[in-house]
């Protein structure tokens, strides 16, 4: 498996629990979201840290996903990690 050595997973942005499912939807292991990022890892496995926070932003802006960025907390329950 390829991986970048930066710590985007530190981070995440409080969601809707809906809207972070249909992040999630349509198609398996994790849907259009962890696809675009699959298809990100392979084709850019030497990817800097800011061209991977560019494509972050990419992503965002397609799926239109804002708000502010928050420290993920692994504290809580998997699937618990997004907020009402």
């Amino acid at each position: 498996m390829i991986t970048h050595p930066h710590r985007l997973h530190a981070f995440t942005l409080p969601l809707p629990r809906s809207f972070h499912s249909w992040l999630h939807s349509g198609g398996s292991k994790g849907g259009q979201w962890n696809e675009a990022w699959r298809k990100f890892r392979i084709e850019s496995p030497g990817a800097t840290a800011e061209q991977v926070w560019q494509f972050a932003l990419e992503l965002m802006s397609r799926f239109k996903v804002n708000g502010h960025l928050v420290p993920y907390d692994c504290s809580q329950e998997k699937g618990q990690a997004t907020r009402p």
